[in-house]
């Protein structure tokens, strides 16, 4: 018997542009995947909102992973106080998923 492997992932996310710095982002596309596939995906808005509202949020939604251009040396201590694993990605939201469940993406 298999098991099953669960993921959520948070990638920043910017109309289907470039995603941006993690300090930048004004939203977040949350993917949550079973075994390597996207089950659901939904809209979390960053707008206005306190660092730590931010990651807060982020991980009530149940998020492991988050994927951005570039994250500050001070967000990333605060992310991986939070518990998330980080990752940088150079390109498009959809590009950056499939990257990541291809395992091409390396955790800094």
């Amino acid at each position: 018997m298999s098991e099953l492997k669960f993921d959520f992932v948070a990638c920043c996310y910017n109309g289907g542009e470039a995603i941006q710095r993690y300090e930048e982002c004004e939203s977040f596309l949350l993917s949550y995947v079973k075994n390597g596939q996207i089950m659901r995906q939904e809209f979390l808005s960053a707008s206005r909102r306190e660092p730590e509202t931010v990651i807060k949020s982020l991980r009530q939604s149940g998020m492991t992973a988050l994927i951005a251009r570039s994250f500050s040396p001070k967000a990333m201590a605060a992310l991986r106080k939070a518990g998330l694993r980080l990752y940088e990605f150079a390109g498009g939201t959809g590009a950056a998923l499939k990257a990541y469940l291809a395992g091409q993406l390396r955790e800094l």
